[in-house]
């Protein structure tokens, strides 16, 4: 019965592309996650730049 071995080796390369599969999944996580940290911390601080120098204009505006 020549089915079985193939069978197998099915088997075993579709558990390793599994675990593959799964071990890109987690560094594409810690990756994003990284990734978004660094965003809302880049946008936070332009949000805050932007508020700094539209504040600043104003009161240099108001006091001339």
């Amino acid at each position: 019965f020549g089915g079985q071995p193939f069978l197998a080796q099915r088997l075993a390369s579709k558990q390793a592309l599994k675990d593959s599969v799964e071990k890109d999944a987690s560094l594409v996580e810690i990756v994003s996650t990284f990734i978004g940290f660094n965003t809302s911390l880049i946008e936070s601080f332009w949000h805050y730049m932007l508020a700094h120098a539209t504040s600043a204009f104003y009161y240099r505006h108001l006091m001339m």
